[in-house]
């Protein structure tokens, strides 16, 4: 279970220089990367995010665009890392360049700046009349409506 393909990841990536060839390859990152962007996710889109998939089957549901973009520039940024700054004490600027594009969208998000078309907001919660106050049961003592709980010129 993936947010990104090693493909997508691939987008990010000059294929000259470096980029995943299989699965297998890809396998590691993309696992540190999702359980971190899930985690990070979860408190924007709550039990949602994790049925994204890439590639999604049974009860799985396809990984938002944006999402899958941003998983895919974080997997780039590792790779990058991982193959030419390994043995420095910087990252490269390829790889801080995608991680903060990426941080940047994650931020609209958590902002409301930037939503997914493709994912509807639930709050978790079941509202109900009870939930505001005053609301339609709120009775106003002494006025000459007794059907009219309260009046939109009243302080409250």
């Amino acid at each position: 279970m993936s947010l990104a393909t090693f493909t997508d990841a691939n987008a990010h990536l000059d294929e000259d220089k470096v980029k995943f060839h299989t699965v297998h390859e890809a396998e590691p990152i993309a696992t540190s990367v999702d359980r971190t962007l899930r985690g990070t996710l979860a408190g924007i889109y709550g039990d949602q995010a994790s049925n994204w998939d890439a590639n999604p089957t049974g009860g799985q549901v396809a990984t938002p665009e944006l999402i899958r973009e941003i998983a895919s520039m974080y997997m780039a940024a590792d790779l990058y890392d991982k193959k030419y700054a390994i043995d420095a004490d910087v990252t490269s600027t390829h790889a801080t360049r995608l991680r903060r594009r990426a941080d940047e969208l994650i931020q609209q998000l958590r902002e409301g700046t930037l939503t997914l078309v493709e994912v509807g907001i639930t709050s978790g919660i079941d509202w109900s009349e009870d939930d505001f106050w005053p609301n339609s049961t709120t009775v106003v003592e002494g006025t000459t409506h007794p059907d009219r709980k309260f009046f939109m010129d009243m302080e409250f």
